[in-house]
């Protein structure tokens, strides 16, 4: 009796080391890495099998049949190369009415004095031309063509010391402008347009 016990004893044992030694071996391990499942390719360099040839390229300089023209470079400036690098358009000198400001010397109704005044102003030798118009019923003799009011203050400071009564006034001022023919046409296309715009006010 006591050797059946013993033996059931010894299988159950037995079983339960071998029942943990099978579970060891089929457990399943966890990783990360995913490299065993990324494709993975082949690369072969591809090998040229045909036959290199060197191509030389020689000047033939022994054919006496060319001209030497065919021969010689010359790279030389030539009076007529020169004429066309420096051409330039003619230009022309072009008056041209803009809004601008002038500086008033004399504003009244003697005709002698605004005469005698503009010709004071001609004397003093200023390089901008002076002016005689008649307004109703002023004469008026302005000095000048600037376009804004701040080109004008250093002739107004000048004729202010001869004239106490000079003072700045909006008018309108021949500009005179050197201008290519290219540019005298943009410059009158540009006039007709404002005159066009100021006809339809």
């Amino acid at each position: 009796m006591k050797k059946i016990i013993f033996s059931l004893t010894l299988c159950m044992a037995m079983g339960s080391v071998f029942a943990q030694k099978n579970k060891k071996e089929t457990a399943i391990t966890f990783s990360d890495s995913i490299e065993q499942y990324l494709p993975t390719y082949q690369y072969q360099k591809p090998v040229f099998k045909g036959k290199q040839e060197i191509y030389e390229v020689v000047r033939n300089i022994e054919n006496t049949n060319l001209p030497d023209s065919a021969l010689n470079f010359n790279y030389a400036i030539t009076a007529s190369l020169n004429k066309t690098l420096d051409y330039r358009p003619e230009e022309v000198t072009v008056k041209l009415e803009k809004p601008g400001f002038r500086v008033q010397v004399y504003a009244g109704k003697d005709r002698d004095e605004a005469q005698r005044i503009r010709g004071m102003c001609l004397n003093m030798k200023f390089d901008d031309q002076a002016y005689l118009h008649y307004d109703r019923p002023n004469y008026r003799v302005k000095v000048g063509d600037f376009l804004t009011r701040e080109d004008a203050r250093e002739l107004y400071r000048q004729l202010k010391k001869r004239f106490p009564e000079a003072i700045i006034v909006p008018d309108i001022v021949t500009v005179v402008k050197k201008a290519t023919p290219d540019e005298l046409i943009m410059l009158r296309k540009k006039e007709a347009e404002e005159k066009f715009k100021k006809g339809q006010k």
